[in-house]
């Protein structure tokens, strides 16, 4: 999990929780897992501050969209 690319995570992530034509709900699930990915990988690696508050408090929200609690 270490040589993933946190900004792919991101990506992913975010490309989740977006509505299309095709998807009218938003997948907080998935995009959970993929935000914790990253917010792991941004906390191992140590740079870009900012960057791992956004993922964190992103992955906050969909844990509470959810209805769950994050760790």
């Amino acid at each position: 999990m270490a040589a993933a690319d946190p900004e792919k995570l991101i990506a992913k992530a975010d490309k989740l929780t977006k509505l299309t034509l095709t998807r009218w709900s938003a997948d907080w699930k998935n995009a959970t897992q993929y935000y914790e990915q990253a917010a792991y990988v941004l906390d191992k690696s140590s740079y870009k501050f900012k960057r791992l508050l956004l993922v964190s408090l992103t992955r906050m929200k969909s844990c509470i969209t959810l209805g769950s609690y994050c760790f």
